[in-house]
């Protein structure tokens, strides 16, 4: 049966409304509780928009672990915002990678490496995580306690060349979360596990020179400089009050915001579905699907701070300005419909950020 018109036109309002929606306040949302920490999630499935990257807030209290785990169907970048912690990698030649973090560091673990986090020190640990699939589920990972709770007996006692009792006491189902006393030091020897990969899964994001602007600065983490981060970038961001992030668009990634200070006013542009403006507080995030054009603004009375995340280890922006910058003046001012000495007004390069200043 065919459809009516009064149902087509319900349905295409409805998707024209989720292409527009493209905020959430994670932080205010309910938690995830285990006796180690909490966890919040947004995915597709609470923002339709965002199909390209899954986010979580998770915080461990002193001695919590975020169990031995993996992920079948996206890489895991992580940024530490308060707090001690230690994130242990392992490869599929056996390498392990133990590194150290604290705020402003960030982690990255490739699609389907076995991975745990720690928090060593005497608070609460915070951290983001961003995968690089919307329909990623952080609460249904690979966790090595489920796959032994749900394996027979008989087969673990093949597996491991153990009498049946030792499984005796292993827990009946997933742990996520354990809670133990704060662990403090350990050497790298442990399990006799002493070769490392070559690349590091660690990157001091906060502590780089980043780029400085008459607006507020941005320190960036791609390929480049993170090599082992080979399919998800990011950048920590500041936007000085009444600044601007210039009108630009990202040709090869979808982009995924947190804001960890002050208020941020962002626009989308999403071509024929139209354009949205909304405002992202701190805790909350956004999301900018690959292609679609937006500008951020802080239009509050302190600092922005935010974190952003592209799906693609290659950033890639194009800039208004510096298109305009770059278009000869006679086709710019064809298309516009202005006169050429106009366009000598505007400037000669990419803006990036400005400060709202003429």
């Amino acid at each position: 049966m065919a459809k009516s018109a009064k149902t087509k036109s319900k349905g295409k309002s409805r998707a024209k409304a989720d292409a527009l929606n493209f905020t959430y306040d994670l932080e205010g949302q309910k938690a995830a509780v285990w006796k180690a920490g909490n966890s919040k999630e947004v995915s597709v499935r609470k923002l339709p928009i965002s199909k390209g990257v899954t986010g979580v807030s998770m915080r461990l209290k002193p001695g919590g672990i975020r169990e031995l785990h993996w992920h079948a169907i996206a890489a895991e970048w992580g940024f530490f915002i308060t707090g001690k912690g230690r994130v242990t990698v392992v490869n599929p030649q056996g390498q392990w990678d133990t590194q150290e973090y604290g705020p402003g560091d960030i982690f990255f673990v490739p699609q389907g490496y076995a991975h745990y986090i720690e928090n060593i020190g005497t608070d609460e640990c915070h951290f983001l995580l961003a995968f690089n699939n919307g329909e990623f589920n952080e609460f249904s990972t690979f966790s090595i306690t489920e796959w032994i709770a749900q394996t027979p007996r008989e087969v673990l006692v093949k597996n491991f060349g153990l009498p049946a009792d030792v499984f005796d006491k292993f827990p009946e189902k997933e742990v996520y979360m354990a809670l133990g006393a704060p662990p403090g030091k350990k050497t790298l020897s442990q399990g006799g596990k002493l070769d490392t990969p070559r690349l590091s899964h660690k990157f001091r994001l906060r502590a780089q020179e980043g780029r400085v602007y008459s607006g507020g600065t941005v320190k960036m983490a791609t390929i480049d400089n993170f090599p082992a981060s080979n399919v998800m970038a990011g950048a920590l961001m500041t936007l000085k009050p009444g600044a601007l992030r210039e009108m630009h668009w990202h040709p090869n990634a979808n982009e995924w915001g947190y804001v960890l200070k002050g208020n941020v006013r962002i626009t989308l542009f999403a071509a024929d579905a139209g354009s949205s403006t909304q405002k992202v507080k701190a805790g909350g995030v956004f999301y900018i699907p690959m292609g679609c054009g937006h500008y951020l603004e802080n239009v509050g009375k302190e600092e922005v701070e935010m974190l952003l995340v592209f799906d693609n280890g290659v950033y890639e922006e194009i800039s208004i300005s510096e298109w305009i910058a770059d278009t000869p003046r006679d086709v710019a001012a064809t298309v516009f419909g202005i006169p050429e000495k106009t366009l000598s007004e505007f400037p000669e390069s990419e803006v990036f950020i400005s400060s709202g200043k003429r």
